[in-house]
């Protein structure tokens, strides 16, 4: 702050003055509650991470009851993806001017108001109205979140506070499925020669014999819907952390709460910060997600409809279970090992620790993603490995178990990727850079999944044309080949500039630390 009390703002460069706003004030220390803020939108976060996961296990109701076929659906999929996209950006942009805290309320009421419109949705068009709405609210959440936790845990610690938003989101969506899937009470195994007919057959034989519980989709909307106006109402008790208040230049400097870290991002910083070579490489490498995008928009369809269990047969249950419980556990214990190896990575010393670790489950996981979709099930018949191999029912339960535990490998590979490299993208951005270039990644990212949606109805549509049984189980495994294959070779040019950016961050941060701890001596 100059004589005149009014602070001056960032070029982006690092040759800039008056970092901070300084009070007259006398200094008082923050408390630990900012610590903890990260409880109070905790809630909102798990329950918004439900919102793709509801609508593809409600896939068959929606599709039954709108009278919808598998194009349209993806493009209902889709298209919110890519609005979500969209404003992702904006509100990240905003979160790098605004307050965070009240950017988020906002954009969980537009979430809320868009889950009572698909819950009263008329025809299709309402449905496509209430989904974008509510995917421009979603925007605001990922952005908006990843700032704050940048600001809420020390900077050598990132990568694990990036691992428990991995959890909340992968626990939300899980809520999410078994919420859609309570309300579907369609006795799919007692239906005669279901595994005969054509996807539009079925869902025009649902709607003639189940009307009434076709409509049974609207029931989880609507609880989500009020659950999540209590959520949002929660956020208003967060006490918003200074920006860079983490990170360990500015860590006992802007402990005073009467001190304020006021760089704000300008428009000519964007130019900047985007031909900067560690961020282009990390925010345009969103090919991994294209296969999680379409996995997530055909989730139900996969196992309904390819493998036909029910999710009304306890049996069936009981063997979903087996295979689901050993993946996800070892995809938890993969988010907390690699983030924390990560993490530990950088204290020792390595400026590049945590892309190692991503490039590392970026490659790991490609092998055994492809072999647990070799496994290929199909309930009925008790056949795996594509309906070539009959097994008996002991022998069932067996290999759904030792499939779980492949795919289970796969995701705690996968799982080491994301926590590492949204610190990452931090590592190499100043405080007042972040919201907007998090924003741009998640962004890219959406990009990558709504593509993934979209392609993924192509892939399977190609394949069923040819007469390729298990056509879902396919198209993973080829677009996990083609897609995660070229994600992996882009992390090597990551790896060559990261070094240098992260270095280059440090030495601006600690030339205004220091021009700060000046400043406050002569006050």
């Amino acid at each position: 702050m100059d004589g005149n009390n009014t602070p001056k703002k960032a070029s982006g460069t690092g040759d800039d003055t008056g970092p901070v706003e300084i009070s007259s004030k006398k200094g008082r220390r923050i408390g630990k509650i900012t610590n903890f803020g990260f409880l109070l939108f905790f809630p909102l976060v798990l329950l918004s991470s439900s919102d793709s996961a509801i609508l593809s296990a409600n896939q068959v109701l929606i599709m039954a009851d709108m009278t919808l076929d598998v194009v349209i659906f993806g493009w209902l999929v889709g298209i919110g993806i890519l609005f979500q996209g969209v404003f992702t950006f904006f509100f990240g942009y905003l979160a790098d001017k605004h307050s965070r805290k009240w950017l988020l309320i906002l954009g969980g009421c537009l979430w809320t108001i868009a889950l009572f419109i698909m819950l009263t949705a008329p025809n299709v068009i309402f449905l496509f109205i209430g989904r974008i709405v509510g995917t421009i609210g979603l925007g605001s959440i990922s952005p908006i979140v990843f700032s704050l936790l940048s600001d809420m845990f020390p900077s050598e610690k990132r990568s694990k506070s990036f691992a428990w938003w991995g959890i909340a989101t992968l626990v939300g969506g899980l809520l999410g499925a078994v919420l859609g899937l309570t309300f579907n009470k369609i006795p799919f195994e007692d239906i005669p020669g279901w595994d005969d007919m054509t996807i539009p057959a079925q869902m025009e034989y649902l709607k003639l014999n189940y009307p009434g519980l076709v409509s049974n989709w609207r029931l989880s909307y609507g609880l989500v819907a009020f659950l999540g106006l209590a959520f949002t109402a929660l956020c208003i008790l967060v006490k918003e952390p200074k920006r860079g208040s983490k990170d360990k230049q500015f860590r006992d400097i802007l402990s005073d709460e009467d001190l304020k870290y006021t760089y704000k991002i300008n428009k000519k910083d964007l130019k900047y910060i985007f031909t900067r070579k560690s961020n282009f490489w990390l925010i345009f490498n969103f090919l991994d997600v294209v296969v999680s995008g379409f996995f997530i928009a055909n989730i139900v369809l996969f196992i309904n409809e390819e493998l036909q269990f029910d999710f009304n047969n306890i049996n069936s249950l009981g063997q979903l279970a087996v295979f689901l419980l050993p993946a996800i556990g070892l995809g938890l214990f993969g988010q907390f090992y690699f983030s924390k190896l990560g993490d530990d990575k950088v204290k020792a010393g390595d400026p590049a620790g945590r892309v190692k670790i991503a490039i590392i489950g970026g490659v790991f996981h490609i092998p055994f993603f492809v072999g647990a979709m070799f496994f290929a099930p199909n309930k009925p018949s008790s056949t795996f490995f594509f309906g070539t191999v009959s097994v008996q029912p002991w022998a069932f339960w067996l290999l759904m178990l030792l499939m779980g535990i492949v795919l289970g490998i796969g995701l705690m590979f996968s799982f080491a990727i994301a926590p590492n490299w949204y610190a990452s993208l931090i590592d190499v951005n100043l405080p007042e850079h972040r919201g907007t270039m998090l924003a741009t990644a998640a962004f890219l990212d959406t990009i990558g999944r709504s593509f993934g949606s979209i392609a993924g109805s192509a892939f399977i549509a190609f394949f069923d044309k040819q007469g390729v049984g298990f056509s879902i189980s396919v198209s993973i495994i080829w677009m996990t080949v083609i897609f995660g294959g070229i994600s992996g070779l882009m992390w090597l040019p990551i790896y060559k500039y990261c070094e240098k950016d992260f270095s280059k961050i440090q030495e601006i941060l600690d030339e205004r630390a220091e021009r700060l701890r000046r400043r406050t001596k002569d006050k």
